[in-house]
């Protein structure tokens, strides 16, 4: 036995039978349950009902903290958000008493719950948990309440809390909120631990109807104190400018949505709006709101009030109820206001004091930014997709990164991957890494005239996958795998200009949105040089991204590593050790295998160490001279001109190649410009003087090179 546990007896201090009757008077059906183990990472179990949830916390919860959902979730694919949330049956404060909270000892937190009560004439509460270091007032109803009947009076509920200054937890009107289990440990110092317990005040369970009614007249009795609202201090800045012309477009947005939804749409609604900042939103979204027939101006500022952009409603979900009602309209303009500059005949400036700082949003922190560019590297077979496939699970569901392996921002993915199938390879792979596929969506192409489907491009679709993306409202993750098959016939991979073109729409429509942009790419056969030139392609598509990131394989140990290229905004030394394991999936009666990451730990190791590889001799050079020329004239003819340009770019020098031509089936022809090589699959044969022209022809532009 650990000295741990000699401290203390983890089994003779759990309560099963207190742990039931707690959760009976508190929820009902399926669920989710949370563990932390003392020192290691939070992660959810899904449960059927009671006897399987306490059954669960009997295995995993004799030395880990434990919270259980209390809405019901019977769908085990769906993400515990509030939109999923079913049934409820409690309604709760949470106050806490421990360092950097308002009350300095659970008597305090007492004595202010049973003042608070006592002021607003609100019931007495039915259960009074004590979590240890704090106390939850829970409210046990006597019927199941539906998430759009009970979220009114919970928003009700916590806007009363706030203006009694009773300092409770953000949470009270949380749907998807877990909460400690009554009968467990609260491991808040693992030295101490208390046992987290629970009394029951009244034998009777409360009706909703009559609490609900006890809450308004409480709001009626204590007012809110008044005052002005225009803009809301969460948002974040918008894109779109605050013009006339994109205020009449919201406006116009909103026009074509009826203001009497059910509660939960109604309230996004007006977070959407609230999420652009503007000065006028407030205005726009009241009177929109005060058209309905169950217009109440309370119940509207409470919901303005409890807008935070972090709860992921965002614009793009004003854009999505738009289009489904219909609305077929232009989009806000996505310029952005602009500081003031000054000019000086050719040259401007902006002063440093005009610009607003705006901090890093992670989606695995340090590594990975929301919002910004970045690209993974790597030769086929390593697991570069795989990586990105990872990272949409955690994006869906807040699970399974690399690093401390949560996100809470969870929303929805955008895939474009040309170079797998949808069917046979990207949805068994979601499924393997525990995706939640409801919120994956993935490019088909793109409808233009005559052509049902065709093919999406970067330098001319991407106002598409915009204006998809606001209509789904939530994206935190597009990938590209890989970005070059999306180029159309316009653009060369090779040319810095070209692929700077192409990115620069890229990262615009990741600030917009404030997803990330994935690039999966594809590395050269160089065997010398720095990381970022064994990106394949223009040195730009690793030159543009903040963040850049290399999967190599340790040729001795045999692991696998993400390491940092780039990293401009985190931790440049920061990589990740990984493998890949597959997993058996069940479709239709049929059974699929498919593979997935498995993060083992954190490294600091550099990307030069696993590459490095010995001094080539000359013989080493030439041959990848061979493998170069040969790469490039598979599709054709290339002039001399690309072609030395391209080998300096590859770190190969001009007498390397030309000793690998010899050694290749490559003809050299005179053209208008210069010359060109071109590579013979099978030399023709022919009077030995036609071969002596052509040699003597091959020898010419040689000497002109």
């Amino acid at each position: 036995m650990t000295d741990f546990k000699r401290k203390i007896n983890i089994n003779q201090q759990l309560k099963p039978v207190e742990q039931a009757a707690y959760l009976r008077l508190v929820r009902a059906g399926a669920g989710v349950l949370g563990f932390k183990p003392v020192n290691g990472k939070f992660y959810e179990v899904r449960f059927k009902d009671e006897s399987e949830a306490l059954s669960l916390i009997v295995s995993h919860g004799t030395n880990a903290e434990t919270w259980v959902s209390m809405a019901t979730y019977s769908n085990p694919s769906a993400a515990r958000t509030q939109d999923n949330a079913e049934i409820l049956c409690a309604l709760w404060l949470d106050v806490d008493a421990h360092e950097g909270s308002k009350y300095e000892s659970v008597v305090d937190v007492e004595k202010a719950l049973e003042a608070f009560i006592e002021q607003t004439s609100l019931p007495q509460p039915t259960v009074i948990h004590y979590t240890g270091y704090g106390i939850q007032a829970l409210w046990s109803l006597s019927q199941e309440i539906s998430r759009n009947d009970w979220q009114p009076v919970a928003d009700k509920l916590q806007d009363l809390a706030g203006r009694m200054f009773l300092d409770a937890d953000p949470i009270t009107s949380d749907a998807a909120r877990i909460l400690r289990v009554a009968g467990t440990l609260n491991f808040r110092n693992p030295e101490v631990p208390k046992l987290a317990h629970y009394k029951q005040a009244v034998e009777e369970l409360q009706s909703f109807d009559d609490f609900g009614a006890a809450v308004d007249a409480a709001l009626l009795k204590f007012p809110a104190i008044q005052k002005k609202r225009n803009k809301h201090d969460k948002a974040k800045q918008f894109e779109s400018a605050e013009t006339q012309a994109n205020i009449e477009i919201v406006k116009a947005l909103l026009e074509c949505v009826d203001p009497d939804l059910e509660y939960c749409q109604w309230r996004n609604l007006v977070w959407s709006v609230a999420a652009t900042g503007w000065e006028c939103s407030y205005e726009i979204a009241r009177s929109w709101s005060a058209n309905g027939d169950s217009w109440k101006e309370g119940a509207f500022n409470r919901v303005w009030d409890s807008f935070d952009d972090e709860k992921g409603i965002g614009f793009g979900t004003l854009v999505y109820h738009a289009r489904q009602a219909g609305y077929q309209g232009e989009l806000p303009s996505n310029s952005k206001p602009k500081p003031k500059e000054f000019e000086s005949g050719r040259l401007k400036t902006v002063c440093a004091a005009d610009i607003e700082p705006e901090h890093v949003e992670w989606l695995v922190d340090q590594s990975f930014p929301l919002g910004m560019l970045a690209v993974i590297g790597g030769q086929p077979g390593l697991g570069k997709s795989q990586i990105s496939i990872n990272l949409a699970a955690g994006v869906t569901t807040g699970k399974g990164l690399p690093g401390t392996g949560g996100f809470s921002n969870i929303g929805s993915v955008i895939i474009l991957a040309n170079e797998d199938d949808a069917a046979r390879t990207i949805r068994p792979r979601l499924d393997a890494a525990g995706a939640d596929i409801s919120k994956v969506h993935i490019v088909e192409g793109v409808a233009r005239e005559g052509v049902e489907v065709d093919m999406f491009q970067l330098d001319s679709d991407i106002a598409d996958l915009r204006d998809r993306a606001l209509e789904i409202g939530d994206v935190r993750l597009i990938i590209i795998d890989p970005p070059s098959a999306y180029l159309g016939t316009k653009v060369d991979s090779y040319k810095d200009s070209d692929v700077r073109r192409v990115l620069m729409p890229l990262g615009n429509l990741a600030q917009e949105t404030g997803a990330m942009i994935l690039l999966i790419v594809h590395l050269n056969k160089r065997t010398d040089g720095g990381a970022q030139q064994r990106f394949s392609g223009s040195t730009a598509w690793t030159a543009a991204p903040r963040v850049g990131f290399m999967v190599a394989e340790d040729t001795i140990t045999k692991q696998r590593f993400m390491l940092p290229v780039k990293n401009n905004i985190g931790d440049d030394r920061l990589g990740y050790q990984y493998h890949i394991a597959e997993k058996l999936i069940k479709y239709s009666g049929q059974t699929f295998k498919s593979s997935y990451i498995v993060w083992d730990q954190t490294t600091n190791r550099s990307v030069s160490e696993i590459l490095a590889p010995p001094k080539a001799n000359k013989e080493s050079v030439v041959d990848d001279a061979k493998s170069f020329l040969e790469d490039e004239l598979t599709n054709g003819p290339v002039t001399v001109d690309q072609l030395q340009k391209l080998a300096k770019a590859a770190g190969l020098s001009w007498p390397s190649i030309n000793r690998a031509k010899k050694e290749l089936p490559i003809n050299s022809t005179k053209v208008s410009n210069g010359w060109q090589w071109t590579l013979c699959k099978h030399r023709l044969k022919g009077s030995i003087s036609a071969i002596a022209a052509e040699l003597a022809q091959e020898l010419e532009g040689d000497q002109n090179v």
